[in-house]
């Protein structure tokens, strides 16, 4: 496939992936949203499937000129590291510990509050995980969803995008339970490059699509103790 622009929007691609997924396979399965940008995504493949979903918030640790990426920390504590990157640049583990704190105390708990009104994560033990994706950019957002979901513990784990790298696919194989995709690619730059629509999107878009959603977890619980096999 050449590299050019595939998807119009994040909701054209939603769909598209909705409409080419055995969705057997993922019926009572529980979307995990990774970022704020892929909202939008989330919430269309969402109404195309009747699946529920929540968001899993993570942010990245950055070498002190903030060009490299160290490491990722998600709201339950866990943390995953690039120890080759770690060593390169010399990193001490004060100045990580106190990043990783940081990014805690001052992102990740900001977005609980701010689209998830401070509540906790729902309860996903032995539940069956969806990871939902506008497409494969890195393996530490995957790498520190994987770890996190695991130790909260789910019974399974599988990965749906619009787009993977080749390379990406057999990594991420060994590691879930299954994966799904529309389009695989030799050669992937960046998952925006492939959107003619920016992904990028203002909070108060996002926490609007999250209130008004008929799937958005946090904010559905009513609905939900109607619906025992969630719980």
């Amino acid at each position: 496939m050449s590299m050019t622009t595939i998807f119009e929007n994040p909701i054209q691609a939603a769909n598209e992936l909705a409409q080419n997924i055995n969705q057997d396979e993922i019926k009572e399965h529980i979307i995990i949203c990774n970022s704020v940008k892929n909202i939008p995504f989330v919430d269309a493949f969402a109404n195309a499937t009747g699946n529920y979903y929540e968001m899993l918030f993570t942010k990245g640790i950055y070498t002190p000129n903030k060009e490299c990426q160290l490491a990722k920390v998600s709201e339950s504590d866990e943390v995953v590291y690039v120890k080759e990157l770690i060593d390169y640049f010399n990193i001490s583990k004060e100045y990580l510990n106190n990043e990783i704190k940081l990014a805690y105390n001052e992102n990740i708990r900001n977005k609980i509050l701010y689209f998830r009104k401070q509540k906790a994560i729902s309860n996903l033990k032995n539940k069956d995980i969806l990871i939902l994706d506008q497409g494969s950019n890195t393996g530490l957002t995957l790498n520190i969803c994987h770890k996190s979901l695991i130790n909260l513990g789910v019974r399974s784990i599988k990965y749906a995008t619009s787009i993977i790298s080749s390379q990406s696919y057999d990594y991420f194989n060994e590691i879930f339970d299954n994966i799904y995709y529309l389009h695989k690619l030799d050669h992937f730059i960046n998952k925006d490059f492939y959107y003619k629509e920016a992904l990028n999107i203002p909070n108060e878009f996002a926490l609007e699509i999250l209130e008004e959603s008929n799937y958005y977890l946090p904010f559905i619980t009513k609905e939900l103790d109607e619906k025992k096999h969630y719980y």
